[in-house]
């Protein structure tokens, strides 16, 4: 089994995928569950499934498991997957610099503009990038 993510956020929601044979082919019919072999052992909550892959987006890490090497146990349908791939945890967290507006209308549509600091430690690709307001 391989893995598509090295580095972790410790905030949470990275997708990582697992890519392997004769995984269950369907999310809805198997019993899915992987933890994290960290302090609070965090989860990584399954989204999609295949026969080949299989895609989970994690929780938040503790922030004090800043560059911490971890291993995710996975177990379909009661077993265990036999894997040796190890993940790490960012060695900080990049947070955004400024918000404008600072305040938006929830029934309006409005433009945000989230800037990062000029010494921002990470690329971010647009099609990564999420973002959720709540009020």
């Amino acid at each position: 089994m391989t893995v598509s993510e090295s580095q972790l956020n410790l905030l949470g929601s990275d997708d990582i995928t697992f890519a392997g044979t004769n995984l269950p082919r369907d999310l809805s019919q198997a019993t899915v569950s992987i933890t994290f072999d960290d302090s609070q052992g965090t989860l990584c909550v399954p989204k999609t499934l295949s026969n080949t892959q299989l895609i989970c987006t994690t929780n938040a890490f503790v922030a004090s498991d800043t560059s911490t090497t971890m291993t995710p146990v996975i177990v379909i349908n009661g077993q265990t997957v036999t894997h040796s791939q190890s993940l790490n945890t960012r060695s900080s967290i990049a947070t955004v610099s400024n918000m404008s507006p600072s305040t938006a209308n929830p029934v309006l549509r409005t433009d945000i503009t989230l800037t990062l600091p000029s010494n921002f430690p990470y690329t971010l690709n647009r099609d990564d990038f999420t973002f959720e307001a709540v009020s």
